[in-house]
Order: C-alpha cells, then sequence, then structure tokens
C-alpha cells in the first residue's frame, strides 16, 4: 500500500484467508479497504510479509478512523494473529 494513501471518513476492511482455521492452521493473505469514493486498496500479504507492511498497520492503528467490518470477530482475530 503506498505511503501517501489517504481515505476520507470511515473505511470498509475486509479479510481473506487461506481457510477458516486463523489460529492454528490458515494465514491472512489479503485485506481490503475503501472508504467507499470508488477506489480499494489491497494489500496481498505473504508468509513473511506481515512485518512490512508498514503502511497497512499504519492506517489500522489510526483510531481517528472508523473501521467498518462485515465479520469482524473473524476480520480482527486475523490482522492480529
Amino acid at each position: 500500500m503506498p505511503a501517501d494513501v489517504k481515505f476520507s471518513g470511515d473505511i470498509a476492511i475486509d479479510t481473506e484467508t487461506k481457510g477458516l482455521n486463523i489460529l492454528l492452521r490458515d494465514r491472512l493473505c489479503l485485506v481490503q479497504m475503501t472508504d467507499g469514493n470508488c477506489d480499494a486498496q489491497l494489500v496481498q500479504l505473504g508468509v513473511d510479509d506481515y512485518d512490512k507492511a508498514k503502511n497497512l498497520k499504519k492506517v489500522l492503528a489510526d483510531n481517528n478512523v472508523t473501521k467498518i467490518f462485515h465479520y469482524a470477530r473473524f476480520d480482527v482475530a486475523a490482522i492480529q494473529h
């Protein structure tokens, strides 16, 4: 994700994993974000990419941006794991 990406207002976030057992087996592979202005940011993550995703981490940690999830329990668990 580019360092200069800017979202206006709330953002919707969805994740994709390799399966449904994120805590024991399946890893996070994609994070999708949009503020509804016809653009989306897709962050594809390889096995060793989690620590490299600094711009993604910055957006997720920004308390001034409201994040909207469809199934937050799963998405947040996938992001935090």
